[in-house]
C-alpha cells in the first residue's frame, strides 16, 4: 500500500491561534492594463502599510504584488481593493503563510 506524499510546505495552512499566524503578512497581486495599473500604483500611496514587492510585465500586462502587516486596517484593505476594482483589474488577496479556514479571493 502506498502513501500518498503530503503537499508542498507552501500549501500547508496554519491554524489561526499559531504564533506563525500573528506573524502572517497580507499579500495582494494586482492585474491589468499597464497604464491603468500604473494609475493604481500612483493612487495606491494612500495606503503607505502596502509595499510593492514584485512588479513585472508579460504580453502588455502588468503585475504588481503588495504586501503589508496583518495589523493592517480593513479599511485600508478594502480602500486598496476598492480602488483596483474600480478600474477594473484582477485583485488576489491572501496572507503568508495561509491561515486555515481563510479563502483566497
Amino acid at each position: 500500500m502506498t502513501q500518498a506524499m503530503p503537499p508542498p510546505a507552501a500549501y500547508h495552512c496554519v491554524k489561526p491561534d499559531a504564533p506563525e499566524a500573528a506573524r502572517a503578512k497580507m499579500v495582494a497581486t494586482v492585474s491589468g492594463d499597464v497604464a491603468t495599473m500604473a494609475a493604481f500604483i500612483t493612487e495606491a500611496k494612500k495606503w503607505p502599510a502596502f509595499k510593492v514587492e514584485a512588479d513585472a510585465r508579460s504580453n502588455g500586462i502588468r503585475f504588481v504584488r503588495m504586501t503589508s502587516p496583518n495589523s493592517t486596517p480593513y479599511r485600508d484593505i478594502g480602500g486598496l481593493i476598492y480602488t483596483a476594482q474600480v478600474r477594473q483589474l484582477t485583485v488576489t488577496m491572501n496572507s503568508e503563510p495561509p491561515i486555515c479556514g481563510m479563502e483566497e479571493n
